[in-house]
């Protein structure tokens, strides 16, 4: 359901019958008590993350109605003001503790918490420069909860794996900068009903016992950014709209290395890095440069990297005495491969360009279990999962067509393996871990395909003619 929906938040533009727009946001988010089967019913508000993201199309004769996609990614907390046994004996106790809650750490239902839902909104206008709206959403929604060794801060982790549908609302209000962008402030309540399929409830009396299941409302508040596309009059993508955001305008590529530095695993790896050290990066760059004066790109972009960091702590070994508490590296992929969409807005300083971008795609990371004497702990082989993240760059145009670059690229890996966690991690279920890494590269930059001013654009053949007649004249 959610690959649906977000396969409709791609091909809206290429469908879109008004005038479409995009948005994203961040702020923050409260939910309310968890209802149904759930036994640890947090009754205190708290402040969790919250990021949106939408595409929608302004439709009608004063575009004053809105029908797209929006998707919500927050966390679902709370704390409690009393205090619950403990279901510490059970596969999903996150603590040994006897007691929990009334103590200040977060029950968390919810780490992060995906939805996309079909919205329909109705703007009405506030002044020349502002306007307000309010609208329905309903869609399908998943939880994924990354079990670890333990936090401070959190009590109570639910299992991972919800899924269900989400209803709710939205209620908006917009300032204008230009005829093209703005910015927004939204209030989006969401109505999840989640079910976590071969979970079971915590301290539930009937037999068999049933899965967990339970419903809660959030409330998202974000700030964000809005950009109109121009009007194409009931008409889709025009011509000269697939010319400025489609065509091959210019093509460029990249090479770069450098190197990488990771943070501490999350999830049910036992041996736990805190110490980051320098590991090799290579990345690989095919975009295309596109719009006015190529300010935007998009494309594909490929990392190489190791993830590996020493430790602080010493850990007793599976097939060795100890791991870490030295100088040698717990090394959790030696060639970690990430193939990623990317999309980048240039700003242009001088000849030169300054860049920002977001990035997702898929890893594979891979080991060859072998040891070498500056190793202590080496990973299974076979990691595989989603990943996130962004991109700032600097490029040095010596040439029309050639510049030096210089890229800093977080990528946070959600990795997922079909061996099993060591051996001290209970229960005994498969590994997987999701982790920051920060490469650092230098390289080069090739432009290729810059049009000329008697090349024929590729969706206007009518202004070519027209300027080949006015050149005769």
């Amino acid at each position: 359901m959610i690959k649906t929906l977000l396969s409709l938040f791609c091909l809206l533009p290429f469908i879109s019958y008004g005038q479409w727009e995009y948005a994203i946001g961040a702020g923050m988010s409260v939910n309310s008590t968890p209802s149904d089967n759930m036994y640890y019913q947090a009754d205190k508000y708290i402040p969790n993350y919250a990021v949106s993201g939408s595409l929608v199309d302004n439709i009608g004769k004063d575009k004053s109605w809105q029908v797209g996609i929006q998707v919500h990614c927050l966390q679902l907390a709370n704390k409690s003001s009393k205090p619950f046994a403990s279901d510490n004996l059970s596969a999903y106790a996150y603590n040994t503790n006897a007691t929990i809650g009334n103590d200040g750490t977060k029950f968390v239902f919810g780490q992060y918490t995906v939805s996309a839902t079909l919205i329909a909104n109705k703007k009405f206008p506030v002044s020349q420069k502002a306007e307000m709206y309010i609208g329905i959403a309903a869609g399908y929604s998943s939880v994924r909860n990354c079990r670890g060794t333990g936090s401070p801060v959190v009590s109570y982790l639910a299992p991972d794996g919800g899924q269900g549908a989400v209803y709710g609302g939205q209620i908006g209000f917009i300032a204008k900068s230009n005829s093209n962008t703005s910015f927004y402030m939204e209030l989006a309540p969401r109505f999840y009903s989640l079910t976590f399929p071969g979970a079971e409830a915590p301290f539930t009396t009937a037999l068999p016992h049933p899965d967990l299941k339970f419903n809660t409302i959030a409330y998202p508040i974000t700030l964000g950014y809005r950009y109109t596309f121009p009007n194409n009059h009931g008409q889709g993508l025009s011509k000269q709209h697939m010319e400025r955001f489609v065509s091959l305008d210019q093509l460029e590529i990249g090479l770069g290395g450098g190197i990488s530095e990771n943070g501490t695993p999350q999830g049910n790896a036992y041996y736990l890095g805190d110490q980051m050290i320098p590991n090799y990066a290579v990345s690989v760059l095919i975009a295309n440069n596109f719009g006015a004066a190529g300010v935007w790109q998009a494309g594909i972009e490929a990392h190489v990297l190791e993830l590996a960091s020493t430790s602080s702590i010493s850990y007793t070994g599976e097939d060795r005495p100890t791991v870490g508490g030295d100088s040698k590296k717990i090394v959790y992929s030696k060639i970690t491969t990430d193939i990623c969409a990317i999309g980048n807005r240039k700003f242009k300083i001088s000849h030169n360009e300054f860049y920002l971008g977001v990035a997702v795609g898929l890893g594979i990371a891979r080991n060859n279990n072998h040891y070498t004497p500056d190793e202590s702990y080496v990973a299974p082989d076979g990691g595989r999962g989603m990943v996130f993240g962004a991109q700032a760059g600097y490029t040095l145009n010596i040439t029309q067509n050639f510049g030096l670059n210089i890229e800093v690229a977080p990528r946070y890996y959600c990795l997922a393996y079909d061996a099993e966690a060591p051996y001290f991690i209970k229960p005994h279920n498969n590994l997987y871990y999701n982790v920051w890494a920060y490469p650092v590269t230098f390289g080069f930059r090739i432009k290729l395909n810059r049009p000329s001013d008697d090349d024929v654009p590729r969706f206007d053949i009518d202004r070519y003619q027209r300027k080949r007649e006015n050149w005769h004249e």
